[in-house]
């Protein structure tokens, strides 16, 4: 306690230095650098592409997002010491179809929850960003504050962005990252080595985040965004999260290394994360505790939520190939200890659910027979390449193709381990998981409109996504997105069915990420006024 107690009282001495800091550099704004300060105000509008099974009638067409979100930042960047600080605010509408939502949340006998807040889900005010950097010497930088550190290769998918989680319960699938990537307080310093082509970066977390910034965030709360078969149904309610499990302490220190630099005309770099785990949600179930029991906040919860440490090395390299006029990069990553849940239902074997195992109607409980760890090897191979499509398109400049091959292996893995791809679904974790992306971009009118098309198959669960967007720049200003994502899955047939003594629960199965966001196809209008 002691222990913890000094902690923090040193991270309110750094927190009130770090402000002194900045307002003694906005105060000597005109000695050291300009302040400028922006934002934007930005309006969503989503509707329902796709009729979501939890309700009855049809739901497509259904507004299902009307959201307000209003961002504004300041900073200086003098040449002894820079700052920022930025902060963003969101507001979403209970339309009708999220009405729905709540009341069917508020009514599902004993496992309600009768004071749902359907809006709590999206609605938020943050501190997106809050630092201050400078360089004591002339090959040293130093930032320290909340912050986002972007590491690694890829498109839409992940492989050693790590660091930070990501908030996925609203955002369409070609949102910017930076818009859902969930900032962290990180001491991040970065040594600059000229004499070989390189720099070494070392971030530290010091563990003084609110929980709500740990790991990634999904929708288990029963809105739009939750997968499929779980709308109106909340994962939380009565069972609840646990920062300060022994296999991940949201107040523990973790950190990141890497080594980044240039031979032979190729960048490259080697690097080392160990931070809470971020690619998936991870459930410590009652039937099967791992390390530690879990505490449900009601008699009906069943586990809590955790977000167990791991180790992930990393190395990568990409250069310019003159004779394919092409960029061509790829990943290696090697996860120690990724967590996976336990226990596919219904179960051929015995396992901790007992006779409830082996019910046909019991997906549902898929996963909550533990925790087990495995090491995992991800490889990403990707490709870039422009074409001069402004004769044959009309387009205003090149048209650019990015395609990216993934595959991830996890190592030892035995079947009769029974480990389940994501919790509430009975479809197994494979050996190899591979996906494709392909990713296209052409600009149009001067470069105002930009068009993107992005499609993801997995091959291991016959999956397929698609997302397309337009991009209309108008003015200084103004700037027009549309956008609509797809899904279909042959590895996805959720049905609702009323089971006796339980009630109505989602029955069946959703394998890949196409697979548990069945019905989950939408069409967005943005539109932002920037200041």
């Amino acid at each position: 306690m002691k222990k913890r107690l000094l902690t923090r009282q040193v991270a309110g001495a750094v927190a009130g230095l770090s402000l002194s800091c900045v307002l003694c550099s906005a105060a000597q704004a005109d000695e050291e650098g300009e302040i400028r300060v922006g934002g934007y105000l930005r309006g969503y509008a989503g509707w329902n592409l796709d009729d979501p099974q939890e309700l009855s009638g049809n739901d497509r067409g259904r507004l299902s997002m009307l959201r307000g979100q209003a961002y504004i930042e300041a900073d200086s960047k003098g040449p002894r010491l820079q700052w920022k600080i930025a902060g963003r605010a969101v507001r979403e509408a209970r339309t009708d179809y999220l009405s729905d939502l709540q009341d069917l949340e508020r009514s599902r006998g004993a496992f309600a929850n009768p004071g749902f807040n359907v809006t709590d889900i999206y609605n938020s005010a943050q501190i997106r960003e809050a630092w201050v950097q400078f360089q004591p010497t002339e090959n040293l930088n130093v930032k320290f504050g909340r912050q986002q550190v972007v590491w690694g290769e890829t498109d839409i998918f992940q492989a050693l962005d790590v660091i930070h989680g990501y908030d996925n319960t609203w955002a369409p699938l070609l949102e910017e990252p930076d818009e859902t990537r969930k900032p962290l307080i990180l001491l991040n310093t970065t040594l600059s080595v000229p004499e070989a082509d390189g720099s070494l970066q070392l971030v530290i977390r010091p563990g003084w985040d609110e929980g709500k910034y740990i790991g990634s965030t999904f929708d288990l709360y029963g809105g739009r965004g939750r997968t499929a078969g779980y709308k109106g149904a909340s994962s939380v309610y009565g069972n609840g999260f646990d920062y300060h499990h022994p296999e991940g302490n949201k107040d523990d220190v973790t950190y990141a290394l890497r080594w980044k630099g240039l031979a032979a005309g190729v960048n490259y770099h080697l690097s080392y994360v160990k931070a809470p785990y971020t690619r998936n949600v991870i459930a410590n179930s009652v039937y099967a505790p791992y390390v530690k029991a879990p505490t449900p906040t009601s008699p009906t919860g069943l586990l809590n939520w955790i977000f167990p440490t791991v180790d992930v090395f990393g190395t990568g390299a990409n250069g310019y190939v003159q004779s394919i006029d092409t960029v061509l990069s790829g990943e290696l990553v090697y996860t120690r200890g990724e967590p996976f849940n336990v226990g596919s239902v219904p179960s051929a074997s015995p396992n901790c659910l007992g006779a409830m195992g082996g019910v046909a109607d019991f997906t549902s409980f898929s996963g909550l027979c533990g925790v087990k760890r495995k090491n995992t090897v991800m490889t990403m191979v990707r490709a870039e390449k422009t074409f001069q499509t402004m004769d044959l398109l009309s387009t205003s400049g090149p048209l650019s193709v990015s395609a990216q091959l993934f595959n991830t292996r996890v190592l030892g893995l035995r079947d009769e381990e029974d480990l389940v791809q994501s919790i509430g679904y009975p479809d197994r974790v494979k050996h190899d998981t591979t996906l494709g992306t392909l990713v296209v971009r052409a600009p149009f009118n001067g470069d105002k409109l930009g068009t993107t098309l992005a499609l993801g198959r997995d091959f291991s669960n016959r999956g397929t996504f698609m997302a397309l967007a337009l991009d209309q720049e108008l003015g200084a200003h103004w700037r027009l997105r549309a956008e609509a994502d797809l899904f279909w899955s042959k590895e996805s047939d959720i049905a609702m069915k009323d089971v006796q003594g339980v009630g109505v629960i989602p029955v069946g199965n959703a394998a890949g990420l196409p697979g548990v966001l069945g019905r989950n196809d939408r069409f967005y209008l943005r539109a932002t006024y920037q200041f």
